[in-house]
């Protein structure tokens, strides 16, 4: 057995016994925690013995608990479907772990289950490594970036979004702030503009775009309900994680900035109907400017 494989097959192993998956972890707090090598263990050997070369040592690191982070969220995000699908839950019910998850998961799907299908394969695991050195953000998926590197490009993504207050603004006909937006109900949104706000949302306009919005904004209202509950106890990569999923700009913010910029983000849009709730992002940050 190669090196390669028998790191891939502990981390398979681990996630579908449930190791990983019976440890209650937010998402955005970053991968899940796991027991360490056993003495004897292959990985055990191998960590030791990358130990001499510290920056690969580093990132082995950041490929195995990426490799874990993304099986766990991977396999989260579809047994909540399946779960919601057969009525056994709710939204109302979910924990802010599973609302971290059906709510980013989505645009990540595509490169997730392609690294998932070849990570049993012996050189995926160097592949990964590759990509990790030199696209992290065009190959892989937040799971294996660094905490620098998800400051970044969450940063990145929401000035794309940013970009579309032009266009979206003139097809509102230019209202005065965000309380004057008026739309249709999310189901009866234009083709233009539903491609609009899923740009800005952050994923590609496919067919029944207006019903993943729809889904998306009953998640992220349901996660701004609860959000004084855990808002205090939230870390710095965290915060960072909550505003990117609502697409608000934390150029140069404090933590403390961030969570007073959070309570009055969901101050302003709880009386929003859903469709100017997805396009409010670009004007509550339009108003820091």
């Amino acid at each position: 057995m190669t090196l390669s494989k028998a790191i891939n097959s502990t981390i398979v192993t681990r996630f579908s016994s449930g190791r990983i998956l019976n440890q209650l972890r937010h998402t955005s707090a970053g991968p899940p925690p796991v027991p360490p090598p056993a003495p004897d263990s292959i990985r055990y050997k191998w960590e030791k013995y990358l130990e001499k070369w510290p920056k690969i040592a580093s990132l082995n690191k950041l490929v195995f608990d990426g490799s874990k982070w993304c099986l766990n969220d991977i396999k989260t995000y579809f047994n909540l479907r399946k779960n919601m699908l057969s009525g056994k839950t709710t939204i109302e019910k979910l924990s802010t772990s599973d609302l971290e998850v059906l709510v980013q998961t989505p645009s990540e799907t595509l490169k997730a289950l392609t690294i998932i299908v070849l990570l049993p394969l012996p050189a995926t695991f160097y592949l990964i490594g590759f990509c990790v050195v030199f696209f992290p953000r065009i190959v892989l998926t937040r799971h294996f970036w660094t905490d620098d590197q998800r400051k970044e490009f969450f940063a990145m993504e929401i000035n794309k979004s940013n970009t579309m207050y032009d266009g979206i603004h003139q097809a509102l006909k230019e209202p005065k702030s965000i309380e004057d937006i008026k739309l249709p109900n999310v189901g009866e949104l234009t083709l233009d503009l539903s491609t609009k706000i899923s740009q800005l949302q952050g994923f590609y306009p496919i067919p029944f775009t207006n019903g993943r919005l729809a889904k998306r904004v009953r998640l992220l209202r349901r996660l701004d309900e609860t959000l004084a509950s855990y808002l205090d106890t939230l870390t710095s990569q965290q915060l960072l994680f909550h505003m990117y999923i609502r697409r608000l700009d934390y150029t140069n913010l404090s933590d403390d900035q961030i969570r007073r910029k959070l309570r009055d983000w969901v101050g302003m849009t709880s009386s929003l109907s859903d469709s100017a709730y997805l396009v409010a992002p670009v004007y509550f940050n339009k108003l820091r400017q």
